[in-house]
């Protein structure tokens, strides 16, 4: 502000040039300090839901690295005696360098508002054709592999069942008795002169006939359920959600199990399931009402394992309510960001906060995505309209104070 101060005499230009490169490192190496260890805890309590607690840190931080020297500068500035040896051109400077950067963060748009979030690749709902169990039995063998590509019709997997195995045998011992039974009758009749006993053998012989004819019948429906007993691709694609190589032996079809054995889908049609905060999900609604179909709402997918290259993507699934469940490749016990319930049901991975998954679709018809393994995880960067600085803070303290003051 041009206000003379009065050389020490005792510190050499020397001195002063490393006394000053000192606080001015001191006082990066701060920052930088700080928000390492703010980055760490977020990380760090993040699956938990309790990253308020270093959103607290990061207000207290703020409050005591910028809002005390501010408070010592405007209470030096007011000392009796100081504003007439303020130089008017470097206070006017000064004062206008304020005012550029107070409208830079309260009117410059940045972009602040993208969404980041690790996700989990997908095919579309619409490109998925489940593989039921039609007749409940024991997986015998599995033929193929989570992930091999198949055509319509391709063996997945033999199931054994050991009633329809004696249903098959009862009905097939049924038959044959009931086969020599009417030949008996018939070589009788041929014997027989008397006539009451010639009906009574004919009426003996009609009632194996038709006891031959429902053996029959129970015989061609027992085989044709166990040709339902290998099940089959119904389109093609890749395999999706097969049982481990560990659950041979184990039964599949019952009223109380998922009646899908597997699923087969299409991977040129993929897209990333996100989870989204109840913040998050409420800014991109608000982007997707502002958004048209020649300017859509665009987001870059990187998937790992294919270096630095990206993919386009857009929204294809909004939901309209939290998930009630959330794939194992989302939660903390596969590396992902989502916390579940312990006490929850065996099978069942229950998100411990609100969470809604959001699916991206792989949008960009310059890059084949074939190459992408389902399940595999992806970072995504949805590009939300641009805002200012002071609303990502306004955003920020409010949600860390949970004050419900700010609605995206």
């Amino acid at each position: 502000l041009g206000i003379e101060v009065a050389p020490e005499q005792y510190m050499e230009l020397w001195r002063g040039i490393l006394f000053v490169s000192y606080a001015v490192i001191s006082w990066v190496y701060r920052w930088v300090i700080t928000f390492v260890i703010l980055q760490f805890m977020a990380t760090f309590l993040k699956p938990y839901k309790l990253e308020v607690i270093s959103e607290l840190l990061a207000v207290g931080a703020l409050a005591s690295m910028i809002g005390w020297p501010l408070y010592r500068l405007i209470k030096n500035v007011k000392k009796r005696g100081r504003l007439p040896d303020m130089k008017p051109v470097r206070v006017t400077l000064s004062a206008s360098a304020v005012a550029v950067a107070l409208f830079v963060v309260f009117f410059i748009p940045v972009p602040v508002t993208r969404i980041r979030e690790h996700g989990v690749v997908q095919v579309q709902e619409s490109e998925i054709r489940h593989v039921s169990i039609q007749v409940p039995g024991t997986l015998k063998e599995l033929l193929v592999k989570e992930g091999q590509p198949v055509k319509a019709g391709q063996r997945l997997a033999i199931l054994t069942s050991y009633e329809l195995e004696n249903t098959l045998e009862q009905a097939k011992a049924e038959r044959t008795k009931n086969d020599e039974l009417q030949k008996l009758y018939g070589n009788l009749l041929e014997k027989e002169s008397d006539p009451s006993q010639v009906r009574a053998l004919k009426d003996q012989r009609i009632r194996a006939l038709g006891e031959w004819a429902k053996a029959e019948a129970a015989y061609r429906q027992a085989l044709a359920e166990k040709e339902r007993l290998v099940l089959v691709a119904p389109r093609e694609g890749v395999v999706i959600n097969l049982p481990l190589i560990d659950d041979i032996g184990k039964r599949f079809g019952d009223k109380d199990q998922n009646p899908h054995f597997c699923s087969i889908g299409n991977p040129a049609k993929l897209r990333v399931l996100v989870p989204l905060s109840s913040a998050d999900y409420d800014l991109l609604q608000e982007n997707i009402k502002k958004s048209t179909s020649q300017d859509p709402l665009l987001a870059t997918i990187r998937v790992q394992g294919h270096d630095a290259r990206t993919w386009r993507g857009t929204i294809g699934q909004l939901p309209k309510q939290d998930a009630a469940e959330v794939p194992v490749q989302l939660t903390t016990k596969a590396g992902g960001p989502i916390a579940v319930k312990p006490q929850a049901a065996q099978g069942k991975l229950i998100p411990q906060s609100q969470v809604y998954l959001v699916g991206i679709d792989f949008n960009d018809p310059d890059h084949d995505t074939g190459s992408i393994a389902i399940h595999s995880v992806a970072h995504v960067k949805i590009h939300n309209e641009y805002r200012s600085c002071a609303w990502w803070v306004w955003r920020t303290v409010m949600g860390a104070f949970d004050l419900a003051l700010w609605k995206p």
